[in-house]
């Protein structure tokens, strides 16, 4: 008797619970490389408004 069929079920279950726990995970990974990008570039504007020496 083959286990092939239980197997293909057992690994679709897992890929659509994975979905619903992966997607979220992925999207605030998104969202704090923007935050610190943006964090970066406003740095660097204050850096540069300052001037060199900081004043």
């Amino acid at each position: 008797m083959s286990r092939l069929p239980e197997a293909v079920e057992a690994l679709l279950e897992a890929a659509r619970v994975a979905e619903f726990t992966v997607i979220p995970a992925m999207a605030t990974q998104i969202r704090l490389h923007l935050y610190a990008g943006l964090l970066l570039a406003a740095s660097d504007l204050v850096s540069r408004w300052l001037g060199p020496g900081g004043s």
